[in-house]
């Protein structure tokens, strides 16, 4: 296990826009070779929804965040955010603020270094992909199991190939169930 980043705190407005990035922000997305689209210029001011990825995963938040807004109570999840090299296995902690604001803060608990680097592209449809869950990060295959890409490498998908693995994000049933029911305990009573 090796450790990676301080807490990555971002907060939105009541109109869902990025208005507030932790100093961690930047650093973090320069490790993740987030280039000038995630530096903070470029981010601040913007909607949430633009780095969002996938509609599942942007219904799910949209859910959340009404939540947190609605009772003021606090929700939490795991989830995992990889890059090529490293496997992150992460907390986020989604607070309500004054204003109909809302902070995320997300934090590492282990980082694994990866054997072989993963490369993937996103896409939104075509030949080739498989689907990726937002939040465990797990891959689905054509049986409809949901592997790591250690695993579905070794059942010969299309992972082996000389290009970067092509991805539609989606979210599991899993993760959807256990964000569905943390988002269900959050609007079950207020503060």
């Amino acid at each position: 296990m090796i450790s990676d980043n301080p807490d990555v705190i971002y907060a939105i407005d009541a109109d869902d826009q990025l208005v507030e990035l932790s100093s961690s922000w930047e650093a973090f997305a320069q490790k993740n070779d987030g280039g000038v689209g995630l530096h903070p210029r470029s981010v601040l001011g913007q909607s949430l929804w633009s780095y969002v990825r996938g509609r599942s995963l942007q219904t799910l938040y949209h859910d959340m965040i009404a939540a947190v807004r609605r009772t003021g109570r606090t929700c939490e999840f795991r989830f995992r955010c990889d890059s090529p090299v490293l496997r992150r296995y992460m907390h986020m902690r989604v607070d309500s603020m004054p204003d109909r604001h809302v902070q995320f803060r997300s934090c590492n608990f282990r980082v694994e270094r990866r054997d072989v680097p993963l490369y993937v592209q996103a896409v939104s449809t075509g030949d080739h992909h498989l689907q990726r869950c937002s939040i465990c990060n797990l891959f689905e295959l054509p049986d409809g199991a949901w592997s790591d890409a250690a695993d579905a490498v070794t059942r010969g998908q299309a992972m082996n190939q000389d290009r970067p693995l092509r991805i539609i994000w989606s979210v599991c049933e899993p993760c959807r169930e256990t964000l569905r029911g943390e988002i269900s305990q959050v609007g079950a009573t207020s503060r």
